[in-house]
């Protein structure tokens, strides 16, 4: 990059003088040039600047694509010309030498701009690589005019390393105008992505218009939500057509998904006859996998999911249809005869091979129309189907099983590419240390098509879609484009351009390694107690409290370094950017008890994906929420849980407690066993006098739970102790669990010593 600087420093001394009045980009752009050489000089835009052009049809869309926005921004009335190129031209070709469609070549100087792609995709990543070096007062429509824009003298020969760089938009859980998917459009077409992953039904909702099923929308598209108001919406044929139209002039494909056969409570609740038995009455308001699904042992099913799947492929000209196809219970298939009997006259075996059956029918279906079908990796189990696509969400060795299945990939793992989680939970230097075929052969990683970044919208909506996709989907383009570099460099780049650039478009950037809302605990100064501060990394957002479980409204009290929670306060934090509740709640209580504050040590360290507020989490006197992201718990993955308390001095005990959480939905159960021991001096270790009893469950009717509290003493037996060490050993998911047979998350929120 230094050669790069001073080759700026001398660009800019032989610019006229008349442009030291504006500003000159850098040439930090992201993602990452392959070859990237700077000039001397820079190229004046002007109001006299034509588009030369060859006169074909691609061209002339994307050549009318860069007219628009030059003209949006600056004022001016640029023209296209198919003649011969004038002084001061964009000169837009296509013909580039390449075996890669969407390489281009970029060539600034002072007298013209030339852009040449190996096909049309080339052409206009091109030029949304020349708009990154305009500066970035560019892309603020409501900014000063100018009589000219300054591009600095470049050279850049450019190719993506993945054909298949997407993002999965979630509009089934939380709903998003037209205007906000286009918006999002506009944003991954800018970055060089080139597909938008459209998640259009769920449990929650049912969003596409069918023709044939009108229930579809009409009663699968609303739910009535807790406090009794009614969400939904769902989008016409013609506001689909409208979108796919807006994604393919930008470069970008949209790939549909419709689930089945999991994941359709909203369409069986349209729809009851579909259901294998006692269908659900209405469309879910919460989240999770939900036991009814498509009976796969009714004609019926098929004849439904067929015909729309055929209105679906006729409406998007995408080759690909995605079926979802994961988190799968099997209980209604189980109960289910008609079920039973084709399981038995197909030779599947079981309810696994149920499903795969199912989806190679489907799979069928769609090649007779032309499509390749995709699926989240559960489509393996039981056999996959023959030409699909697999996307894989859980780990690399699942990547290695499809392609040895003879299977192309999608990469997109919850390690890497999940954006729905915090920043906490996955932040922007493991976003950017993703490869998509790490460790796979050369061979193997040619059936690697790409990757996606993945926002589940349970918890984002378009007030805070921003802060959960930026900016890590900066570090999502990069790897996919040309692969990851120096995290200090790209860091660099991003505050020099991209940043700027964002904010010039109105984009609201989330922080890179921490929540919005985090819990601090440490040590009062004066009074040597604990003490809870609560931060946010972005700014311009307020954070409330309530004391007494309400959530908190703009009447509610700020938080400030001053303020002070004490034990017996159920302490709720909202979080309001402009006045604007933001859907982030934060849920939590004081407990002061002996070994709040104290040592901890644990054999094993928590995941680094779940950390909890501070390293001595179990003993920071917080107890949070039943959310595993709410940041107060510790989670642990494939290590028991082994925590070693030194209260500093013998002190008289009576009680220890532990809480645990329990969803199963999200893969975290309490430990199988805990073993409670205490000893005086740290070395010889006695199991604590009286036993521990049974786990008890408190379950909430949903199965999620934070009360799943082992206790030892009762207040009526004492021992004299300085360490306490808890054992609490991971169970596995059971038996009727989509993922039976692995181990369960383990999370711990408090030790409780009185």
């Amino acid at each position: 990059m230094r050669s790069a600087w001073w080759a700026l420093i001398g660009l800019i001394c032989i610019v006229p003088a008349t442009a030291f009045a504006q500003e000159i980009s850098s040439v930090d752009l992201v993602p990452r040039p392959h070859d990237l050489r700077v000039g001397e000089g820079a190229f004046e835009l002007r109001e006299s600047t034509q588009i030369a052009i060859e006169p074909i049809l691609p061209v002339l869309d994307i050549a009318a694509y860069l007219g628009e926005l030059i003209n949006t921004r600056t004022g001016f009335a640029t023209s296209i010309w198919t003649g011969v190129p004038m002084d001061s031209s964009i000169v837009l070709s296509t013909g580039l030498v390449n075996d890669n469609p969407e390489a281009f070549e970029l060539i600034v100087s002072p007298a013209e701009i030339r852009i040449k792609g190996a096909g049309p995709g080339g052409l206009l990543w091109g030029i949304q690589t020349l708009r990154q070096l305009l500066p970035s007062a560019f892309e603020d429509r409501t900014g000063e005019q100018r009589d000219s824009w300054w591009i600095p003298a470049v050279e850049i020969r450019d190719k993506p390393r993945y054909a298949w760089r997407g993002s999965l938009m979630d509009v089934s859980r939380h709903f998003f105008s037209v205007e906000f998917v286009k918006r999002y459009i506009d944003l991954l077409s800018r970055l060089k992505m080139n597909v938008l992953h459209w998640h259009l039904t769920e449990d929650q909702a049912w969003r596409l218009e069918i023709d044939q099923y009108p229930r579809l929308t009409e009663v699968g598209a609303w739910r009535t939500e807790p406090d009794g108001s009614r969400y939904g919406g769902s989008y016409t044929k013609d506001e689909v057509l409208e979108i796919i139209e807006y994604a393919r002039v930008r470069g970008v494909m949209v790939v549909p998904e419709i689930e089945m056969p999991g994941h359709a409570t909203a369409a069986l609740v349209a729809y009851p006859e579909l259901a294998c038995s006692d269908p659900p009455k209405e469309v879910p308001n919460d989240w999770g996998v939900f036991p009814d699904i498509f009976c796969a042992g009714k004609p019926d099913t098929f004849t439904f999911l067929e015909n729309v799947l055929d209105e679906v492929a006729e409406l998007f000209p995408s080759p690909y249809i995605h079926i979802g196809g994961d988190e799968v219970p099997k209980d209604r298939w189980r109960d289910c005869s008609p079920c039973q009997e084709i399981i038995e006259r197909e030779g599947l075996g079981d309810e696994d091979g149920l499903q795969a059956w199912f989806i190679q029918r489907i799979g069928e279906h769609l090649a007779s129309r032309g499509k390749t079908l995709i699926g989240w990796d559960e489509i393996l189990d039981g056999g996959g189907v023959p030409g699909s696509v697999v996307q894989v969400w859980r780990d690399q060795d699942t990547v290695r099983e499809a392609i040895r299945e003879g299977h192309d990939v999608i990469v997109s793992p919850t390690s890497h590419a999940y954006f729905d989680y915090s920043p906490a939970a996955l932040s922007l230097e493991q976003v950017y240390s993703f490869d998509p075929a790490l460790g796979l052969s050369e061979e193997e990683a040619r059936h690697v098509l790409g990757g996606e970044a993945n926002l589940w919208s349970e918890y984002i909506t378009e007030a805070n879609f921003d802060l959960q996709a930026f900016p890590r989907l900066l570090a999502m383009a990069e790897v996919l484009w040309s692969g990851s570099g120096d995290f200090d460099d790209f860091k660099s780049r991003l505050e020099n351009n991209a940043y700027p650039r964002l904010r010039a478009m109105g984009v609201r950037i989330g922080p890179e390694d921490s929540d919005v809302v985090r819990l601090n605990v440490g040590t009062d100064a004066e009074s040597g107690e604990p003490r809870v501060r609560v931060e946010t990394s972005v700014d311009g957002l307020d954070v409330r409290y309530t004391t007494d479980s309400t959530s908190p409204t703009t009447a509610s009290p700020l938080v400030t370094d001053s303020t002070s929670f004490v034990e017996g306060d159920q302490i709720v934090l909202g979080v309001f950017a402009d006045d604007e509740p933001l859907p982030i709640r934060r849920e939590f209580s004081v407990v002061d008890h002996l070994a709040r504050g104290k040592s901890i040590t644990l054999q094993h360290p928590p995941d680094s994906r779940y950390p909890g507020p501070s390293p001595s989490a179990l003993t920071d006197g917080l107890l949070g929420s039943a959310d595993h992201r709410d940041g107060l718990s510790q989670g642990w993955w494939e290590h028991d849980m082994v925590a070693t308390i030194d209260l500093g001095e013998e002190r008289e005990v009576e009680l220890i407690s532990t809480t645990f959480l329990r969803n199963l939905r999200a893969w975290i159960a309490p430990p199988d066993t805990v073993i409670v021991e205490v000893s005086r001096d740290g070395q010889n270790w006695q199991p604590a006098s009286k036993p521990v009893g049974r786990i008890s469950y408190w379950v909430n009717g949903e199965d999620v739970s934070r009360e799943n509290r082992v206790q030892w003493g009762n207040g009526r037996y004492r021992e004299v102790v300085r360490y306490i060490r808890i054992t609490a050993r991971q169970d596995q998911l059971p038996d009727d669990h989509p993922g039976a047979g692995h181990a369960a998350w383990l999370f711990a929120d408090e030790i409780v010593v009185r």
